[in-house]
């Protein structure tokens, strides 16, 4: 069967094999075939984002956010105080985290959620709570 679909695939598409697979989408890929065991990993991707973000030495913390975490609105500031470059990092980072839960980090699906409800004007606890998710991936 994976002989029939790579020979209907390679009449449309140019296809090489380059043995096992290493990677994906950024991501570190890690197979052991005889237990069945397929582990992803994004750590170099988390690394960089640390550095991205100015956070390479930042004090690791064992939770991505802190207990019964609510962000809301009215935490935010006037809009007319806001700054673009505060908000330009912080919907990037908001967006970095999506794509982290999506692949490799649902351990940070809660906090994320919390984070990207006030996407277009975020406050200091959101920033703060922001942060706190840098810091659980640079320890874990």
């Amino acid at each position: 069967m994976y002989k029939e679909f790579i020979a209907a695939m390679s009449k449309d598409f140019d296809l090489s094999d380059s043995g096992e697979l290493k990677g994906f989408l950024g991501g570190k890929v890690e197979q052991d075939r005889e237990k069945g065991i397929v582990r992803l990993s994004q750590e170099q991707y988390c690394n960089d984002v640390l550095k991205r973000f100015q956070m390479s030495d930042c004090t690791p913390v064992d939770t991505p956010c802190e207990a019964n975490l609510h962000l809301a609105a009215s935490d935010s500031p006037p809009l007319d105080k806001r700054k673009a470059e505060v908000l330009r990092n912080y919907q990037q980072l908001n967006g970095v985290y999506m794509y982290l839960t999506c692949f490799t980090r649902g351990d940070c699906s809660c906090a994320v959620n919390q984070c990207a409800r006030c996407m277009s004007n975020p406050g200091p606890t959101h920033i703060a709570a922001a942060k706190r998710i840098l810091r659980y991936l640079a320890g874990t």
